[in-house]
């Protein structure tokens, strides 16, 4: 009876994975405020154990708030973007709040991954119905409740079906693929049908192609290269990978230096590359623009509040370095890089099992993601970086045998 009521009382520290669709597919203001909901009813359950990071985390936090209040006093600005700017603050702070909960809390893996294949298997049967829609209807574009499901863009020189999944835009697909796909793939070993198993491997990686994400198929496709080397590694005796590994190499080299084989692969990336070439301008002029400005008006503190650009987007957005910097300026990033700096070298040094080495080999891809993609860019993504951050951190996993399938 203890360890069923422990087991209950443990598993509804998981609420924000429960969640996790409600919370995706409502506003932004919805969002904040289930969110914070939640976070109020686990900061009653857990005490607070600050560390370096949160420290760091906190200090930056401080320095994004000054900057705010300074550019409030100093400039005016659309209501829209000042509760735009409030929101995005809240969120930094919740991060901390959950981090720091998570990093300490009793942790039944098993269970998460269970909840976490749940919310996979939401994604795939959306994508699927995308799918069945466009082809039914040949509707361009499929809204409900002011949330897309897919559009029609595009790509290259045809015209594709850009699969959204009720998110604020497309390239989200990419950061719940870097989050839950290790945990839904962990899950699978619990699957002893062999075919289902490689079914749903597969099924997982479609929403990703639907998406239509350049910068998503290159962080997808080395992600599950390295996944694929480290399961190979753990399998096989040392030596023997050592030498297949090395044959490998030796077949690259040739087929790089003797065939077309290097002329083809960078005609493959230019056209890839080149594929939505006004998303290219868009996303340069951005970054140029949020820099320059910046640089000039308020480089120390930053401009604290994002302004609309002349083409329609948020200066300081399409990339988190580029968007800390334009905020928060020099004090803010270099109180905010050591962040991602800690976080990489605690999970390169941090001895975990295979289920949690899948994560730890997203999490630590995620930096290079972020030179394309906003950390802060909807208020779930940001709190999910760091409950999985904690997640790897945390040295208290608990498996209730009795629970198991």
């Amino acid at each position: 009876m203890s360890i069923l009521h422990n087991e209950t009382k443990i598993k509804k520290d998981f609420l924000i994975f429960y969640l996790l669709w409600p919370i995706i597919i409502v506003p932004k203001e919805i969002q904040f405020v289930g969110i914070t909901l939640v976070l109020v009813y686990l900061l009653r359950r857990h005490k607070l154990n600050f560390d370096v990071l949160s420290y760091f985390m906190l200090a930056f936090i401080t320095i994004y708030l000054f900057s705010i209040i300074v550019n409030l006093i100093g400039n005016s600005y659309e209501l829209e973007r000042i509760f735009a700017t409030v929101n995005t603050f809240s969120i930094w702070v919740c991060s901390l709040f959950f981090y720091l909960i998570f990093k300490v809390i009793p942790l039944d893996l098993d269970h998460l991954k269970k909840i976490t294949f749940i919310n996979y298997c939401i994604l795939i049967i959306l994508w699927i119905c995308s799918i069945i829609v466009y082809f039914i209807t040949k509707f361009p574009r499929f809204e409900m409740l002011n949330r897309e499901l897919y559009y029609t863009e595009w790509f290259g020189n045809m015209q594709v079906i850009r699969f959204v999944g009720f998110m604020d835009y497309p390239n989200l697909i990419i950061m719940f693929f870097m989050f839950f796909y290790p945990l839904f793939l962990s899950y699978l070993k619990y699957f002893k049908n062999y075919i289902l198993k490689i079914l749903l491997m597969i099924l997982g990686i479609l929403p990703i192609i639907g998406s239509f994400s350049r910068s998503g198929y290159v962080i997808m496709l080395t992600y599950l290269l390295i996944v694929s080397i480290y399961f190979t590694y753990t399998k096989m005796n040392r030596n023997l990978f050592i030498a297949i590994s090395f044959f490998s190499l030796s077949i690259f080299s040739l087929m790089i230096f003797y065939t077309n084989a290097y002329n083809e692969a960078v005609s493959i990336f230019q056209e890839l590359l080149n594929a939505r070439q006004g998303s290219n301008v868009s996303r340069i002029y951005l970054m140029v623009e949020s820099i320059k400005i910046t640089l000039v008006e308020s480089p120390i503190i930053g401009m604290g509040v994002k302004v609309t650009s002349l083409i329609g987007y948020p200066l300081g957005s399409h990339s988190t370095y580029v968007g800390l910097f334009y905020r928060t300026g020099i004090a803010g990033v270099i109180l905010v890089l050591p962040i991602f700096v800690i976080i990489t070298v605690k999970i390169l040094f941090t001895r975990v099992g295979i289920d949690k080495t899948v994560i730890k080999i997203s999490i630590l891809m995620m930096p290079l993601l972020f030179i394309f993609e906003d950390i802060d860019g909807t208020n779930w993504l940001m709190i999910m970086y760091f409950l999985l951050v904690a997640t790897i951190f945390n040295k208290t996993t608990i498996v209730y045998k009795e629970s198991r399938i």
